[in-house]
């Protein structure tokens, strides 16, 4: 019961959460609210905090399942890339969370 509470939890946070999705025959999308970008990359997720950021930021990476895979701190002007199997997570940050498909 609370693993589906967090879920839907999660999955309610951000009024404007979409779906992003990196396809083959299509360029990759990536989620790039203010200083912070999440982007799916060929079995990977690439987060990234722009150079004029202030400060570090934190991206928790969730399975659609609620469970938690990866939980760091990006510096600004760092890009960090996560290798992750294929499916449906969910990134969330202080500002927004999104659903991202990678592939």
């Amino acid at each position: 019961m609370k693993k589906l509470l967090l879920i839907l939890t999660l999955l309610l946070a951000a009024p404007a959460t979409g779906m992003v999705a990196a396809a083959a025959s299509q360029p990759e999308i990536g989620v790039s609210q203010g200083t912070l970008t999440a982007k799916p990359v060929h079995g990977a997720l690439e987060l990234s905090v722009s150079h004029d950021s202030p400060s570090p930021a934190r991206f928790m990476i969730y399975s659609i399942t609620g469970q938690m895979v990866k939980d760091l701190e990006v510096a600004p002007g760092m890009d960090v890339t996560v290798d992750l199997p294929a499916g449906y997570y969910i990134v969330k940050t202080a500002q927004w969370s999104k659903r991202i498909v990678v592939k």
